[in-house]
């Protein structure tokens, strides 16, 4: 997940271009904010410094582009005999800047990371793109609705769409992908039951517990000890990433690639 706050709306649009097919770009005010402080993005670009607090982006790698840079950029663009598309040049200058952080992996990467190396080969496009949208941002998917906007439908066409491929139901892997998102959180020894349940957008610490011990018969304190995330992806891996399910998430092709917020 990207996160952006920015004037010049080239910057959203170059952006969305380099952008991984599998992540979201988040650039509504609220929604940034919301991500800053209980989401897992991997860069904050922004073009005005009044936004990069440390408390803020805590964690989160912080690009500033000033309009400054990008004024120059345009005048060097235009200096070309044949100008590029103006979205396409920054595009590249953004690419570059993005390179020299170094990004680090998340642990959403790592997590994709462990079920491919469970299901045994590379996770098809569509299940990455579901899964690291519902990792990275809980409190945004918080909803089978939410999901199905991914893939601008409603939530019968997106069980019917599982249903025709012998899937099941998207609802069974929004709850596991949550539920993974519960342990991270509460791996942390600080975290109390009701500050995870908040964070990740449930209604009340009743209703996540509720939702983790129908899902795996375990309470929030067994998923607090050190092997809770590796049982669990254990667990969801042998049920819901077979080689049957895998085939069927790579019938549905580019389903749930490159929203843009």
């Amino acid at each position: 997940m990207i996160l952006l706050t920015a004037h010049d709306p080239g910057l959203l649009a170059a952006v969305q271009r380099i952008a991984r097919p599998d992540e979201d770009v988040v650039a509504e005010g609220e929604w940034v904010d919301r991500a800053l402080e209980h989401g897992h993005a991997r860069l904050f670009l922004c073009d005005d410094r009044r936004g990069v607090m440390p408390e803020r982006t805590s964690g989160v790698p912080v690009l500033y582009v000033p309009p400054e840079l990008i004024a120059k950029w345009d005048r060097t663009r235009k200096r070309h005999d044949i100008p590029p598309a103006r979205t396409e040049y920054l595009a590249t200058r953004l690419r570059g800047l993005m390179a020299e952080l170094a990004l680090e992996p998340t642990w959403v990467d790592r997590t994709l990371a462990d079920l491919s190396r469970l299901a045994g080969g590379p996770l098809p496009l569509p299940f990455r793109s579901f899964a690291r949208r519902t990792l990275e941002f809980p409190a945004r998917y918080t909803d089978l609705s939410d999901v199905a906007a991914l893939a601008g439908l409603s939530r019968g066409a997106l069980k019917a769409r599982f249903r025709r491929r012998e899937l099941e139901s998207p609802f069974t892997y929004q709850r596991w992908l949550r539920t993974l998102a519960v342990a991270e959180a509460l791996s942390a020894p600080e975290v109390t039951v009701a500050a995870a349940a908040n964070a990740l957008g449930f209604t009340s610490d009743t209703n996540m517990c509720r939702m983790v011990r129908v899902l795996t018969g375990a309470t929030p304190g067994r998923l607090r000890e050190p092997d809770a995330r590796r049982w669990l992806l254990v667990a969801f891996a042998r049920a819901h990433l077979t080689r049957d399910a895998l085939e069927g998430w790579r019938a549905l092709d580019d389903l749930f690639s490159r929203r843009v917020a």
